[in-house]
């Protein structure tokens, strides 16, 4: 099952999946939703401030949702 998780920039790690488009202050488009996340993109979201997106996370589910 896929979720979405909120998650601090400092936290990402390459390979992670945005579930959500990243967008400046005045609107822009800065990284679109999907985008496989690389070393060099954890760069540029660090030097524009970028504090915190939303991830594509892969959960096993609970005994009870079965």
């Amino acid at each position: 099952m896929n979720n979405k998780q909120k998650l601090r920039t400092i936290y990402l790690v390459p390979g992670q999946v945005l579930a959500e488009d990243i967008h400046d202050r005045t609107g822009r488009l800065l990284m679109p939703a999907g985008l496989p996340l690389k070393e060099r993109h954890l760069r540029v979201l660090m030097t524009w401030g970028v504090t915190e997106v939303t991830i594509w996370t892969e959960t096993q589910p609970d005994n009870d949702e079965q």
